[in-house]
């Protein structure tokens, strides 16, 4: 038996203000649905595609509405991306009011150039590129 990765799916609990961060923020390219919700799919670089599916709605479908919403844990999941130029992909992220976790830093032991912050549900996103 053989598995392909196809889609990251985020669950989250701020559709709209998501939506708004990764098409207009990041510059990723809605496919075909629109800003309401509960589910749509952006194209996140050449072949990957990263999906939000309003955690509400997640919840019914897996019959889990009973359960806490989320729990006070460390990051479970972080998004990488890899960008041409790390400073300038963080100078665009802060001008559009986002928080950085990390500002641009070399991270010699993995040889790369990273900076973290995160989208409008509390996701941890990492922007690198190779040193």
């Amino acid at each position: 038996m053989s598995f392909q990765l196809t889609h990251l799916r985020l669950a989250v609990t701020q559709f709209k203000a998501c939506y708004d961060f990764y098409k207009d923020v990041l510059g990723f390219t809605p496919q075909g649905r629109d800003d309401s919700g509960p589910y749509v799919e952006f194209v996140a670089g050449e072949s990957i595609i990263l999906a939000l599916f309003d955690r509400g709605m997640l919840a019914q479908v897996v019959h889990t509405t009973q359960q806490p919403a989320c729990a006070a844990a460390q990051d479970s999941l972080v998004l990488c991306f890899e960008v041409p130029d790390v400073d300038a992909y963080a100078a665009r992220v802060a001008a559009a009011g986002i928080t950085l976790v990390n500002p641009p830093l070399d991270i010699a032991p993995w040889s790369l150039r990273v900076a973290h912050f995160r989208d409008p549900d509390g996701n941890l996103i990492e922007i690198n590129r190779n040193l």
